[in-house]
């Protein structure tokens, strides 16, 4: 029963903390597509010349601080500008000219707390939020799209597994020992009274 207990309560634990961890997750890829498409649309509309260097720069700094992918789309979803280094270097990347499925980016944009997917990109599921960037007239010019890895939730969930573990582990090895050493004292004085009974 004690086992059952701790292994109930460890699942539920892990469940709770995984869960608060992805909501703080979606979270954060949230405030980053605000903040980007919020600087995006204000350039865009003032006609920027340098309207991919300038977007990159946002959306870099954003990736680097919160450990995302941050992608900005034209308006059928093929990726223009990345915040990955290479980008910076060459004025494009790996992942530029890699379309969106169209289906992924109206899933992305139906969800607030956004998806789980790989859009065709990544080896690995990957945490999904967007946003749709906006002209002047309120069309629809391309899309925001931050990605974010689920590695590091799984890791801290394994980790609160194992020190929970470790700590379930020697209160249980010492109610062992206990109920041992409990037993051995009750039954004792009968072994005493039958070996002085055999003995007569």
């Amino acid at each position: 029963i004690v086992l059952f207990s701790l292994t109930a309560m460890m699942i539920i634990l892990t469940f709770v903390y995984s869960s608060h961890l992805t909501g703080e997750k979606y979270k954060a890829l949230n405030k980053a597509c605000d903040s980007v498409s919020g600087f995006a649309e204000y350039a865009y509309r003032m006609g920027s010349e340098n309207f991919n260097r300038n977007v990159y720069y946002i959306i870099s700094n954003s990736a680097s601080v919160y450990d995302f992918d941050i992608f900005v789309t034209d308006k059928g979803g093929v990726i223009r500008i990345c915040s990955c280094k290479e980008w910076a270097e060459n004025g494009n990347c790996d992942h530029t000219g890699t379309a969106i499925a169209k289906n992924d980016i109206s899933d992305i944009l139906a969800k607030e707390n956004g998806i789980m997917s790989k859009l065709n990109i990544f080896r690995t599921p990957r945490y999904i939020v967007g946003e749709a960037l906006n002209d002047n007239t309120g069309s629809t010019y391309g899309y925001i799209i931050a990605a974010a890895s689920v590695d590091d939730v799984k890791a801290l969930a394994t980790k609160v597994i194992k020190i929970y573990l470790m700590a379930a582990i020697f209160p249980i090895v010492f109610m062992f020992f206990a109920l041992y050493v409990m037993s051995y004292r009750m039954t004792r004085p009968l072994k005493l009274m039958s070996e002085a009974a055999r003995a007569m």
